[in-house]
């Protein structure tokens, strides 16, 4: 049985384990807001969502209030393993806090401090039971928190960091806010194929990219945008080889067969593509209905 003038409620009861409050005290102190938190598609990690209520004796009513703010993005990019954001200036957003309510009035609502073990990032690891996939959006818990010189966001992809979105615009963080980042790419560079005889019958033209000596890729499609006719793919700056493929439009983006059943047809299977040497293909058919292709580079 409880016994007292007044009480605090935290939820959920993981971020409160070492939470501690001395009646007649304005805070609740050791509350904690993970730093790594787990992906889950279009909500935040359930251990995040962090509230807090405030009653007095007789009152056995509880009203819980949101004690966080929120990033939401969409990941627009393949082969995610985490993402990271931290304020320009090392605010401070997830860790250790203290809540602090005005004592015998409910309907205030709880004022986040920082304290000691606060920490100056926070990020979202993919996992296999909880991966982060492209298309799919997320939400991540941080701190309110006034970003006075704004922050930065870090994606990890095929094992390489890059900064893909930063502002140094003030931005407040207030409780219970939600900001939206929208799309979160890692950079790109452009690949390019110039058009040929080779686009009849519907196929998907694409090209398969990755690390030389890394099991590490993914696939882009072509899309006629060029000035000068010419099919443009976005691939992740990291990527350092590629192939270019026509694919029967019912199996797309897959290697099960080598091409014998779909269609495919895999331009340079023998010749790798160096994005270092070159960056564009131009193909052509031969007299006896051969395909063959050159390379060029394009700045």
């Amino acid at each position: 049985k409880l016994t007292g003038d007044a009480f605090y409620a935290i939820y959920p009861c993981s971020a409160s384990n070492d939470a501690a409050w001395t009646g007649g005290a304005e805070s609740v102190t050791g509350i904690t807001l993970k730093a790594e938190q787990t992906p889950v598609e279009n909500t935040y990690d359930p251990s995040t969502h962090i509230a807090v209520a405030y009653t007095t004796a007789g009152n056995y009513s509880l009203a819980f209030k949101n004690a966080v703010s929120y990033f939401k993005l969409t990941v627009g990019s393949d082969n995610v393993s985490e993402i990271c954001i931290f304020g320009n200036a090392s605010e401070k957003i997830t860790g250790a806090f203290s809540l602090k309510y005005t004592p015998g009035d409910s309907e205030v609502a709880p004022t986040v401090e920082t304290s000691k073990g606060t920490l100056s990032y926070v990020k979202i690891i993919s996992t296999e039971a909880n991966p982060i996939v492209k298309g799919n959006t997320y939400y991540i818990a941080v701190l309110p928190t006034d970003f006075t010189t704004g922050f930065s966001v870090e994606m990890v992809s095929g094992g390489l960091k890059s900064t893909c979105k930063t502002t140094t615009n003030q931005y407040k963080m207030t409780r219970n806010k939600i900001v939206d980042l929208g799309l979160i790419e890692y950079p790109t560079k452009t690949v390019y194929l110039n058009p040929g005889p080779w686009t009849a019958d519907e196929a998907v033209l694409s090209v398969y990219y990755f690390i030389k000596d890394k099991k590490v890729g993914g696939w882009a499609d072509f899309a006629a945008a060029d000035a000068d006719g010419r099919w443009e793919a976005q691939i992740p700056v990291y990527a350092t080889h590629c192939h270019y493929i026509r694919s029967n439009p019912n199996y797309p983006h897959t290697w099960e067969d080598g091409g014998k059943e779909t269609g495919d047809k895999l331009w340079n299977r023998y010749n790798n593509i160096d994005l270092s040497k070159s960056n564009c293909l131009t193909v052509a058919v031969a007299d006896d209905n051969s395909w063959y292709y050159t390379l060029s580079k394009i700045e």
